[in-house]
């Protein structure tokens, strides 16, 4: 009798849930205002999410199967042999290439990482057939997507960006986000493992996680309200591994285990927060602490701006840039929440093909729709 297929499957692996586990159950608080103990084999948790629809319209439980023994499994060994040691992996050694790839999967896995590659989707929806303009889309971001009203420049750049991908580009689906996910996994893969590597302890295990579990942290700065983070301009990168520690990543060198005090992990446990989708996870025995903790409404979310797109001169010089003499270009801007760096599209559609092609190995942000056979 063949196996069973899982019909269940974790965006956020339930061997990594269990590390918060004690007697089965978990505390999970949502940004809706619910707060409950819970199984972890109920948290994280969609129907048929990585089913896979192949050209014949056959279901495929390969991506859920890939994602299981070939990201879960090995990352799983990993961290059993950080709880024996207390320390991060080795450079060059199976188990940090195991975590490494478990991190890159789980940056991209995610309902809100699909739903960001299929932005261009729900707005089609969101126009039941009306051609999309400026009012419409400014309707839609204020309705739908950030709940307040946008700027006209938010306006702008987003029909800009918008209107391209459903005028150009194929229908984004969730077999090119799963197909997306896997080129960025194994893109980002080898950066991860090239960074230095450090464990944080917290003595009395007040460490949370949640549904985005790692977090790519950089210092505030004035910056932040244009410019998102990725991988090569983060200061951190960081994945809680159970509430007593968590892998830091950084790429200046730093001691390989380091205490954390109780401001320090108060400071970590909100920021990972405030980055969550739609929940936080902790112990049973951190009731108090979730309860504490700030959670908005609406988490960060895709945004957009525009400007002039500036080039240098013969003299070195920046100036406007200009296409055929037809007047200046513009460039629109796409981050995501704290996770990406802006992603830059001339107004007159040029360049598009080659930013798809190089933007994730900088930038790191998940979500570039790939561009049809026609726009290539």
């Amino acid at each position: 009798m063949a196996d069973a297929q899982p019909k269940r499957h974790h965006f956020v692996p339930l061997f990594y849930l269990e590390r918060w586990s004690s007697h089965d159950r978990v505390e999970v608080r949502r940004r809706d205002g619910g707060r409950f103990p819970t199984n972890p084999i109920n948290v994280a948790v969609v129907n048929g999410f990585y089913d896979f629809r192949d050209d014949d319209g056959v279901v495929s439980k390969e991506v859920e199967k890939f994602l299981a023994d070939q990201v879960e499994g090995p990352a799983s060994s990993a961290l059993l042999a950080i709880d024996n040691m207390g320390l991060a992996s080795d450079p060059g050694s199976g188990e940090r290439e195991a975590l490494s790839a478990f991190i890159a999967y789980q940056m991209t896995r995610t309902p809100e990482r699909r739903s960001e590659m299929m932005m261009a989707e729900a707005v089609r929806d969101f126009l039941g057939g009306r051609e999309l303009t400026e009012p419409l889309m400014a309707e839609y971001l204020e309705t739908c997507h950030l709940g307040f009203t946008p700027s006209e420049r938010e306006t702008r750049a987003s029909w800009n960006f918008i209107w391209y991908q459903l005028n150009h580009l194929d229908p984004g689906t969730p077999e090119m986000t799963m197909e997306i996910m896997h080129a960025t996994g194994l893109r980002l893969l080898p950066k991860l493992a090239a960074m230095h590597w450090s464990i944080e302890h917290n003595r009395k295990q007040r460490l949370i996680t949640s549904d985005q579990p790692v977090l790519i942290w950089k210092r505030p700065s004035p910056r932040d309200r244009f410019e998102g983070v990725g991988i090569e301009t983060a200061d951190e990168i960081r994945l809680p591994l159970d509430p007593a520690k968590q892998l830091v990543l950084t790429h200046r060198p730093r001691p390989k285990s380091m205490r954390l005090s109780p401001t320090e992990t108060a400071m970590r446990n909100r920021a990972l927060a405030a980055r969550c989708h739609a929940f936080v996870v902790g112990s049973s025995k951190q009731s108090a602490l979730l309860d504490s903790l700030v959670l908005r409404t609406r988490g960060p979310t895709v945004r957009f701006d525009i400007g002039n797109l500036y080039e240098h001169d013969a003299a070195g010089l920046a100036v406007v840039s200009e296409i055929r003499g037809t007047g200046p270009s513009e460039v629109t801007a796409w981050q995501g929440g704290f996770y990406g760096a802006p992603i830059r599209w001339t107004a007159r559609r040029t360049q598009c093909a080659a930013i798809h092609a190089n933007r994730w190995e900088a930038q790191a942000l998940p979500g570039t729709p790939r561009p049809s056979r026609s726009a290539q």
